[in-house]
Order: structure tokens, then C-alpha cells, then sequence
């Protein structure tokens, strides 16, 4: 594998100079990282672990657009998405992308880490827009939704 992990370049969250890193030229905290994928490494690892459909982006690898998300219980124990985050997964949905371009140009992966008090556990899920719409993913407010509608 000759692509490497380059914390100055795919680090993007303003979290990095925690670590000692410079705060990123263009920073977008809605990723803890993002990592262009120009040899596809990222892309056929993808493909190998569950998620076959990406085997078709082989030939044109998507950026991957990564949110990472931290709970001390269960995998299932509630995590915060920013409205950032939300709007993202929409933006990014894969379906809508293939639907236009036939391959999308960039992807986002939810990494779930949880029990992270006790034993780690990772979990990966491809596109969290499909995850809210098939209900797998399962979003509340704790605020008011403002709308608009367009004409």
C-alpha cells in the first residue's frame, strides 16, 4: 500500500492541534478526516468489508469523508450529530450522487467507537444519509427545526 496517512493533509478537524498539529488550512470540523483517494486503497478496502456496491468506484475512487463518533457504552448509545454533520450526509448521500454522476465523488463513513472506557470496539458504516432513511440510523431533536419552503 503506497498511500500513507498524511495527518497534515487528511486530519481536517480543528481537533488536530490538540495533538500538536497545526490548525488545518481549510478546515471542515464536519470530518474528523478526509482522504482523497488517488490509488483507490481506501476504495477496495471498502469494497472487501461488507460493502460490495463499492467495487464499482474503483475506477474513479471517491474522497472519503470521515465522521468519527465516541461513546463510553454500547454500540447503540446515543452520540451527538452537529447540523453541519446532518446537512453533509445529505449533501454527500451516495444514492443521490450515482443517481447524477453514476459514481460518487465523495462518501461519507460514520465510525462508531464505543465502550471506549472499557474494551474499544470500531464499527464502520458507509453513507449515513441511507442509514437515516432506511431507519438504521435514528435522529432526534433537542432543538426546534426552522422551515422554508421553496417555491
Amino acid at each position: 500500500m503506497s498511500e500513507r496517512f498524511n495527518p497534515e493533509e487528511q486530519w481536517t478537524s480543528g481537533r488536530r492541534i490538540r495533538a500538536g498539529l497545526s490548525a488545518p488550512a481549510v478546515s471542515d470540523d464536519a470530518f474528523a478526516f478526509t482522504i482523497k483517494d488517488t490509488e483507490g486503497v481506501w476504495t477496495e478496502i471498502i469494497a472487501r468489508s461488507g460493502y460490495p456496491e463499492a467495487g464499482a468506484w474503483r475506477t474513479r475512487p471517491p474522497t472519503w469523508r470521515i465522521v468519527v463518533k465516541t461513546t463510553r457504552g454500547p454500540l447503540s448509545d446515543e452520540f451527538a450529530l452537529t447540523a453541519a454533520q446532518f446537512d453533509k450526509a445529505r449533501k454527500y448521500a451516495v444514492r443521490s450522487q450515482e443517481e447524477r454522476y453514476r459514481i460518487p465523488s465523495d462518501v461519507i463513513l460514520l465510525v462508531r467507537v464505543y465502550n471506549a472506557d472499557k474494551e474499544p470496539q470500531l464499527s464502520i458504516f458507509l453513507d449515513p444519509w441511507e442509514l437515516y432513511l432506511a431507519g438504521t440510523l435514528r435522529l432526534k431533536s433537542s432543538g426546534t427545526y426552522f422551515g422554508r419552503v421553496s417555491a
